[in-house]
């Protein structure tokens, strides 16, 4: 992690109105965002992932714990291998995720040589091989490159969901564009992960378009006013 350049700062002048979501997440979590150290391994970190994607952290969280407790303790490719799709399916999760995650499974198993060389690949080597398996998509493997690989240079997916956060941020009266997504992130080069983390916060802060137009959200003002 680079902690001799201000980054917030970098991506304020790169993008004025990404910085007006950067100032309001900042006063609401007062603190910088940056990736969490994880202490899961590869094959961990994806499965949680694959767990975690359209849930609720709490929610990801007991749902992978009930999956240690089918599998008999820490997840690793062996253990999970002896499982159906209707055994990890008790941990609480659909039958595709649960799939995925018996896709990944074998994966590993079939290849663990390649998957001891992840940690040292290329962002663009890693996605082309992740992304081979069943079931495993960009925004799984982005969690992994940022989250686990501290890759700072991460480009979000131009689904639904960034460019719904996009046109609030951006004040747009319809979704953007792929391509206008495109446009943006390119700006926020060499710290795109930093920049896509802030923008997810914005949306579970509930901030608005207005909030960005004022420079400060309801949640700012509170803390102005009770001087914190």
């Amino acid at each position: 992690m680079n902690d001799t350049v201000d980054i917030e700062r970098y991506l304020s002048k790169k993008d004025p109105a990404l910085g007006c979501a950067i100032r309001i997440v900042r006063a609401a979590k007062g603190e910088r965002l940056r990736p969490p150290h994880s202490k899961d391994n590869v094959f961990q970190s994806l499965v949680r992932a694959i767990i975690y994607q359209r849930s609720s952290e709490a929610s990801g969280s007991t749902v992978y714990s009930h999956l240690e407790k089918i599998a008999g303790g820490k997840l690793a490719p062996g253990k999970i291998l002896s499982l159906s799709v209707s055994n990890i399916q008790k941990a609480g999760l659909a039958q595709s995720k649960a799939t995925y995650i018996l896709n990944l499974t074998h994966w590993f198993d079939a290849n663990p040589k390649v998957a001891k060389k992840l940690p040292a690949m290329s962002d663009e080597q890693v996605i082309d091989t992740l992304t081979d398996i069943p079931g495993i998509g960009l925004w799984t493997v982005n969690v992994l490159l940022v989250f686990k690989l501290g890759r700072l240079d991460i480009a979000p997916p131009p689904d639904a969901i960034i460019r719904g956060i996009a046109q609030i941020v951006y004040g747009l009266k319809s979704l953007p564009s792929v391509d206008f997504i495109r446009q943006k992130t390119d700006l926020w080069r060499p710290y795109r992960s930093i920049a896509t983390m802030y923008l997810y916060q914005a949306t579970k802060l509930k901030i608005t378009a207005a909030d960005i137009r004022r420079g400060h959200s309801k949640i700012d003002e509170a803390g102005i006013r009770s001087g914190t």
